[in-house]
This record gives structure tokens, C-alpha cells and sequence, in this order.
């Protein structure tokens, strides 16, 4: 099966998951299939903890 499949063949999981980004915490939600479902991956969470951010964005 490819990654982008549009019959995907396992099962639906939902994951639910918590993370602080910046003094902010955040609740999660993700499925299987995804990449990194069940966490926030490494490159995701540096983005995360140094994107520039404007107020009235």
C-alpha cells in the first residue's frame, strides 16, 4: 500500500495527545496513516517553537 493511498487497507485509529509549544498547551488530534500520528515529530516541533508569529495574522 502507498503512503497515499486512497483505499487505505489497515484500520482507522484516532490518537489524542497533548504538547506545550511556546507556554501554550495544545490538544491533539490525529489518525493512523498520517505521518508521526500519535506525536509531534522533531522538524514539526522546532517549526513550531521558532516560527515568527504576528498578532493580527
Amino acid at each position: 500500500m502507498h503512503y497515499f493511498s486512497r483505499k487505505p487497507e489497515g484500520e482507522l485509529r484516532i490518537y489524542k495527545f497533548s504538547i506545550q509549544v511556546r507556554g501554550i498547551s495544545l490538544k491533539l488530534v490525529s489518525a493512523s496513516g498520517v505521518f508521526s500520528a500519535r506525536r509531534v515529530d522533531l522538524g514539526t516541533k522546532v517549526l513550531l517553537e521558532n516560527m515568527i508569529v504576528k498578532d493580527y495574522w
